[in-house]
C-alpha cells in the first residue's frame, strides 16, 4: 500500500536561483516503506529505501499494540511490537524543507498452538464427542487420516465436535491449528467404534434327572463368554467354561445357579443367569423319575378301587395305581356290592348273600 505525501509543493524540485542567495538545486527522494509483509512472531526487519542526503524515520501509525524500532532512522531498523496484528508503520524523508511520507502493513502472527487430539477412546456404538485443545493462537480443522468408514463431523473447526462412523473399527483423526504464515501444529487421536455389543442368554430354567447337565446359552460371536457357578447345594464342574453349549457337573441333587457372561471387546460385559433343578433321589410318588432309571414311580404307587355308589367301600375287582385316589375311587376294596350304598361291610343287618371279610359272591356255608 502507498501513501506518498509531500509538503511543500511535493515532489516537485525546488529551485532556488541566485538571485535568492544562490542556493544550488536541492529535492527530497520520495519515500518507499517496501512492501506489505506478514511474519511469524513479534519482532521484523523492515526495508524502506535510502534517504540518501536526507533524513529518515519511522512511527507507528496504528496497530492493536504498541511498536517498538532499533534505531527508527535506520531504512532497515529491526521493530518489535508487543501483541499479534496488524501494525501500520510509515517512513518519512526530509530534505530540508520537503517532505515525503509512504505506509507500509506489517502482519505479525503468534506461533500457532500446539496441538492436542485428547487421549485415544474405546466407544460402544458409532458416536461420540472429541477432546482436543481449543487453540489459544490461530484456529484448528479436524482431518480424517484412515478408517473403515466415513466420519461426520457435527463443527470440524471444534476441538469439541461430535462425530458419527457409520462402520465399526478404529479410525484416526487429526487436529491441526493454524495461525497465518506460522508453522501448523498437529496431533493426532486414534478412535476404536464397536456397535456388536452381544446380549447374554443363559438360556431356560429347566429341571433335569441327573447329574449332569448341557447349559444353553447363546453364541457370544464376535465376542467371548464364560459359565460361573452362583449358587447351589453341591459342588459344580464345567467341561469347558468359555463354552456357551458346555457340560456341568454337580456333586449333590439340588437347584443350581449358574452365569453366563459376555465379555463384549468395547462394550460392558453382561451376564445373564439360569436356574436348574438336578434330581437324583430315592423314588418317591411324584409322577417323576427321581431314581433316574428311566421309570416314574416304580414301586411307590397306591392302590385305590372304584367306589360307584358312594358309600366310601370300593370295588375290589375295578382298581387303579396312582400317588393319590382319583375322583370316585377309594383306598379300601370292602364293598360286597358297589351298586347298593346299603350294602357294605357294615349294613346292619349283615346281608346274607355276603361272607366276612367281605366278598362278592353268595354267602358260603359255615
Amino acid at each position: 500500500m502507498r501513501n506518498r505525501l509531500t509538503s511543500f509543493f511535493g515532489a516537485l524540485l525546488l529551485l532556488v536561483s541566485s538571485s535568492f542567495g544562490g542556493q544550488p538545486l536541492s529535492f527530497a527522494p520520495l519515500a518507499n516503506a517496501g512492501f506489505d509483509q506478514s511474519t511469524c512472531g513479534f519482532s521484523l526487519t523492515l526495508n524502506a529505501n535510502d534517504p540518501q542526503t536526507g533524513v529518515g524515520f519511522w512511527t507507528q501509525v496504528s496497530g492493536p499494540g504498541t511498536a517498538s524500532f532499533a534505531n527508527p532512522n535506520a531504512r532497515n531498523s529491526s521493530v518489535s511490537v508487543s501483541v499479534e496484528g496488524v501494525y501500520t508503520f510509515a517512513w518519512t524523508i526530509t530534505e530540508g524543507s520537503v517532505i515525503t511520507s509512504d505506509n507500509v502493513n506489517i502482519t505479525f502472527y503468534n506461533n500457532a498452538t500446539v496441538a492436542n487430539a485428547g487421549t485415544d477412546q474405546n466407544i460402544c456404538g458409532l458416536s461420540t464427542f472429541l477432546v482436543a485443545n481449543n487453540p489459544t493462537f490461530g484456529f484448528g480443522n479436524w482431518f480424517t487420516v484412515n478408517g473403515p468408514g466415513t466420519i461426520s463431523f457435527s463443527n470440524p473447526n471444534s476441538p469439541s465436535s461430535s462425530i458419527e462412523v457409520f462402520a465399526n473399527g478404529t479410525y484416526t483423526l487429526q487436529w491441526t491449528i493454524f495461525n497465518g504464515v506460522c508453522p501448523i501444529t498437529s496431533d493426532q487421536v486414534s478412535i476404536t467404534f464397536d456397535n456388536n455389543q452381544v446380549v447374554p442368554n443363559a438360556g431356560n430354567d429347566e429341571t433335569f434327572c441327573g447329574l449332569t447337565y448341557t447349559l444353553s446359552g447363546n453364541n457370544p460371536t464376535p465376542s467371548q463368554g464364560s459359565w460361573t457357578f452362583v449358587a447351589g447345594p453341591g459342588t459344580a464342574t464345567f467341561d469347558n467354561a468359555s463354552d456357551n453349549n458346555t457340560n456341568v457337573n454337580v456333586s449333590t441333587p439340588g437347584t443350581y445357579v449358574f452365569r453366563w457372561t459376555i465379555n463384549n471387546t468395547t462394550c460392558p460385559s453382561a451376564f445373564d443367569e439360569v436356574s436348574i433343578t438336578l434330581n437324583y433321589a430315592n423314588e418317591i410318588c411324584n409322577g417323576i423319575d427321581d431314581n433316574c432309571n428311566g421309570q416314574i414311580d416304580e414301586g411307590v404307587l397306591n392302590s385305590y378301587y372304584l367306589d360307584s355308589d358312594s358309600d366310601t367301600f370300593g370295588n375290589p375287582l375295578i382298581s387303579v395305581q396312582a400317588c393319590t385316589a382319583p375322583l370316585g375311587f377309594v383306598s379300601n376294596p370292602l364293598d360286597c356290592n358297589d351298586n347298593n350304598a346299603s350294602v357294605n361291610p357294615f349294613s346292619n343287618p349283615f346281608p346274607s348273600f355276603c361272607r366276612f371279610p367281605c366278598v362278592i359272591g353268595p354267602k358260603l356255608p359255615v
